[in-house]
């Protein structure tokens, strides 16, 4: 199965005239400590205002995880 970045359930919206094509990549670290770590690759998608239903407030962004580096990083 191929990642399309989109859901077909009407679980993600953005703004019209907004592309939800348009993303770039992004990183995903863990703290630890004083250790930083990177554990995944992904992308965020910034058009997006709606997640699952839910409104997305203006410091959140959806984003996808396509490639997990670390799949024993530790979430606190």
């Amino acid at each position: 199965m191929a990642l399309t970045g989109r859901s077909g359930k009407g679980s993600c919206s953005a703004p019209p005239g907004d592309d939800m094509d348009d993303t770039h990549p992004c990183q995903l670290y863990i703290w630890d400590g004083t250790e930083k770590t990177l554990v995944a690759r992904g992308k965020v998608f910034e058009a997006a205002t709606v997640l699952h239903g839910m409104e997305l407030s203006e410091d959140e962004v959806k984003v996808t995880v396509e490639q997990v580096l670390v799949r024993s990083g530790k979430i606190k």
